[in-house]
């Protein structure tokens, strides 16, 4: 590695720790980076667009990160994406959906609790209308939480799962099957 694609991106806005990042499912120029926004590069990274708008909240001023966001497979104009909160200034997170890559995004975090959890993860359904959300720490009965549709409401889902932060998501993307995989620190659960 000789080369920071988002070196540009971060004098702009600043990233999580770890600032998540996506390839486009089908265009290998393409890639997504969540660092205060989002962008868009359709060159490998020489030259970034901000798809996103999300404005600068709480009394210090500041830009949420992006926690999380994921594209969906068949149709990448299909974003869910996750603003971490910051509980020290009372400013909660906050979950968006575009359906238009971009120009226009849709508050969906009504249901989600946002205000005290951290979000780990976001997996889309064949379905593009049914997404899951993680979350790590250790509330009993609150580690995932999934819409059918499209964020107009959320129900949680977490039964059965162990008291452990629920670290990763992924669907399995068959056409007879709608099986959403849980992993934690413990182990992979479905």
């Amino acid at each position: 590695f000789d080369l920071s694609i988002t070196d540009s991106l971060t004098t702009l806005q600043v990233g999580e720790w770890v600032t998540p990042f996506e390839m486009h499912p089908t265009d290998p120029r393409i890639i997504y980076a969540g660092i205060g926004n989002l962008w868009k590069s359709e060159n490998r990274g020489r030259n970034w667009e901000r798809i996103s708008a999300f404005p600068i909240v709480g009394a210090g001023g500041i830009r949420q990160g992006i926690r999380a966001f994921r594209i969906h497979p068949k149709d990448p104009n299909n974003i869910y994406l996750i603003q971490r909160p910051y509980l020290n200034q009372f400013v909660p997170g906050r979950a968006h959906v575009t359906f238009d890559g971009g120009q226009t995004w849709r508050n969906i975090s009504f249901g989600l609790p946002l205000d005290s959890l951290f979000v780990t993860d976001i997996e889309i359904g064949r379905d593009p209308t049914t997404a899951w959300v993680s979350f790590a720490g250790f509330s009993g009965g609150v580690k995932i939480f999934r819409t059918d549709d499209a964020g107009k409401s959320w129900k949680n889902v977490s039964d059965g799962l162990p008291n452990l932060s629920v670290n990763t998501l992924r669907h399995q993307q068959y056409p007879l099957t709608n099986i959403i995989y849980a992993g934690t620190d413990l182990g992979i659960y479905y």
